[in-house]
């Protein structure tokens, strides 16, 4: 059987949506004989962010004694099956590492993310206990930047040090989400650019050298992204058309002219 293609970047995999089923029991056969796993709602979730992203560690902690036997015996493909079954069903997180992102979120930046979910009818601990990671981690990404917790973040040296630890970004500024471009910031934007044009206008006027004003950073979509991607591929191309063995490198630098000298050696006295 061929694997299925991944989802789409903002659509979800049917098959699995229709599969989530976090109020009903999983019910698990193995050798014809049924197989009894523990609700993640009964059990502790360190418990369960382990068991889901270990497969030993799921027979010990997720599998009741007396269906172990049959679970060990069970393929490796088999039992990994089971594991992403079980993750399925009850809309855990899709991978351990997305569990042990969502726990390290809520445990640094809980309380701004609970004040964030509140007005939207969310219950973070609900959503927690009852082990709909999933959805809960999807909500929490998609939080806006004038939210509490994109201020906490801000707001976190620690997170701080270890961003400016990192590699400086491209020059230029980020782009705004289109989600985040209300019709009052896209006017805002508008007279943004026209005030720096005027700028730059009244210090010309006034015989001074006008300042470089950058427009206001305006959301980048899809028909963006491959406008300037086939503007580079035709570029490509007139270049090979033009140069038929393609861009030519820089001439190489002519090697310094070196002294008899040795470095080093004094200067002679003056005869």
């Amino acid at each position: 059987m061929s694997p299925r293609p991944d989802p789409p970047a903002y659509g979800f995999d049917l098959d699995e949506v229709d599969a989530e089923r976090p109020h009903r029991r999983l019910r698990v056969r193995a050798f014809g004989r049924p197989v009894r796993l523990r609700d993640p709602r009964t059990a502790s979730w360190r418990a369960v962010a382990a068991g889901t992203g270990d497969r030993r560690l799921f027979l010990q902690l997720l599998v009741y004694p007396d269906s172990r036997p049959l679970v060990a015996a069970l393929p490796e493909y088999r039992m990994r099956h089971l594991v992403r079954t079980y993750r399925t069903h009850y809309g855990l997180c899709a991978s351990p590492a997305d569990d042990q992102r969502l726990a390290g979120l809520l445990a640094r930046y809980g309380k701004a993310i609970e004040r964030d979910l509140l007005p939207h009818g969310l219950d973070l601990h609900a959503l927690w206990q009852q082990r709909r990671w999933r959805r809960l981690l999807n909500v929490i990404d998609a939080l806006p930047r004038n939210s509490h917790f994109v201020e906490a973040l801000s707001d976190d040296e620690q997170l701080a040090e270890q961003l400016l630890d990192r590699p400086p970004a491209g020059p230029g500024r980020l782009a705004a989400a289109m989600s985040q471009f209300s019709p009052e910031l896209e006017m805002a934007t508008h007279t943004y650019d026209r005030l720096g044009e005027l700028i730059q206008a009244v210090t010309a006027a006034a015989g001074g050298k006008p300042p470089k004003i950058a427009a206001y950073p305006r959301p980048r979509t899809a028909a963006d992204r491959v406008r300037k991607r086939r503007a580079r591929v035709q570029h490509r191309s007139l270049v090979a058309r033009l140069l038929p063995n393609g861009t030519q490198p820089a001439p190489p630098r002519p090697p310094a002219r070196r002294s008899s000298r040795a470095a080093g050696d004094p200067v002679p006295a003056a005869q």
